[in-house]
């Protein structure tokens, strides 16, 4: 008689289920007979590794993995995404009730106690899960989407959560968005997320850098773009950077271990620049979180510093005496000239992604790479490329002499819980942790 197949066996790992995900975003599956995903993590992983150990840890993320792979239907997909978190592809056609039903199928059948040795613990799992019509049109904008959803779960408390279609979303105008921006700092609705930078040439991290992710009760996700030139345009903006730089750092503080080489990059706007509150603001962060300054990038933009040259220049210097590092963003979509730059006490150059993304296949871009490349060169300063979303272009920036790369082939931006299973998963070159 021969052996049931192993429900293990059926789970994807993260390449190949992503691999998978992409296959099936398709413009066909945007329309009504369209598929699901859904997301789920163990909630208190960590917990169970300190307090058990490591092998304990992975004997509840085998057994996660094998009632999914019971509970899945044959044209259904699992895949392990790492750090506790697992996917559920559910085929077409899905709807928002076999979305539900899933949701509490899958969140019913992994509440069951694991046993592990002569040990039985209780296990507890979030999820969330969207369809693909409603948060596509790209595999990445789906999986983002139901992150999002996913951390959610975690900050508010809740055992799951549905995406509703973006188009349910009521609109709202600007002024009334305005006025809600100081309510979400104090309500909890604002969340940092991480985007790492890998080095070159020695392929470790480098850093992260911190942008901001809003999730209005009514409204859903409201996108920074139009968030922050908002608040510049009024003083919301100051206690805005408060909460972020604050988060930043505190978040940077969680996570252990890191080398001292890695750096938390924040963006600085435009009106704060030449405004003398910021470097209090900055000085009181940095001493109440025990943050060295030298490992905090301030990034500012090329425009920004056009704006007012004189006393950008006279706020950059004094930004470098905190001590922290200076960092130019979309450098080559402003029109700054070679003396000006030499004026600047900076540390990095960041390249907008808008040539990167392009470097393979425009050979003015590449031109434009290696002509700012050898300019920061000269200058001593380090050089990173933005939008890296393939080997390819990675190759040819590396070719160019670039020092470091931000971008879709590394990691999406990712909450702070991601961040640190991303960090912990690179090999130990990578993570930059010494040799033994």
């Amino acid at each position: 008689r021969p052996m049931p197949p192993d429900p293990s066996s059926r789970i994807l790992g993260r390449e190949a289920f992503l691999q998978e995900l992409a296959r099936h975003a398709t413009p066909e599956a945007e329309g009504e007979q369209t598929f699901g995903l859904i997301l789920t993590k163990l909630s208190h992983l960590r917990d169970i590794n300190q307090a058990f150990g490591f092998t304990t840890g992975d004997a509840c993320l085998e057994s996660i993995a094998a009632r999914l792979g019971r509970i899945a239907r044959p044209k259904d997909m699992v895949g392990r995404l790492g750090g506790g978190m697992f996917a559920l592809l559910l085929n077409d056609p899905c709807d928002e009730a076999l979305l539900e039903l899933a949701v509490n199928r899958l969140l019913d059948v992994l509440a069951a106690p694991v046993d592990v040795g002569t040990r039985t613990l209780t296990i507890a799992c979030r999820a969330a899960g969207g369809l693909y019509r409603d948060h596509g049109p790209t595999p990445d904008a789906l999986l983002g989407a139901v992150e999002d959803g996913l951390h959610q779960t975690f900050r508010k408390g809740k055992p799951y959560l549905l995406l509703k279609p973006r188009h349910e979303a009521p609109a709202t105008d600007d002024f009334t968005l305005l006025r809600e921006v100081e309510a979400a700092i104090d309500n909890g609705e604002l969340t940092l997320h991480y985007q790492p930078q890998l080095d070159l040439r020695e392929h470790r991290v480098a850093g992260f850098e911190a942008l901001l992710r809003w999730h209005h009760p009514v409204f859903g996700q409201v996108s920074p773009e139009r968030v922050i030139p908002l608040a510049e345009k009024n003083e919301v903006i100051v206690p805005l950077t408060r909460w972020t730089i604050n988060t930043a750092l505190r978040e940077f503080k969680e996570l252990r271990g890191l080398p001292d080489q890695v750096k938390v990059s924040l963006n600085l706007s435009a009106p704060l620049l030449t405004d003398r509150s910021i470097l209090d603001l900055i000085s009181d962060a940095l001493a109440i979180w025990d943050v060295d300054p030298a490992r905090l990038m301030i990034e500012i933009t090329e425009t920004s510093m056009m704006s007012n040259p004189e006393a950008s220049v006279a706020a950059v210097h004094s930004l470098r005496e905190l001590g922290v590092r200076i960092s130019i963003d979309d450098f080559g979509t402003g029109y700054s000239s070679l003396a000006y730059l030499a004026q600047l006490p900076l540390d990095e150059l960041k390249i907008d992604k808008s040539f990167v993304t392009q470097v393979t296949s425009s050979d003015h871009d590449r031109k434009i790479v290696r002509a700012i490349v050898d300019l920061a060169h000269n200058f001593g300063l380090r050089v990173v490329a933005e939008g890296v979303e393939d080997t390819d272009v990675e190759q040819l920036i590396i070719e160019h002499g670039c020092d470091v790369g931000q971008g879709y082939l590394y990691s999406r931006p990712v909450p702070l819980e991601m961040l640190d299973y991303w960090l912990h998963a690179q090999p130990a070159t990578a993570a930059g942790e010494p040799s033994a």
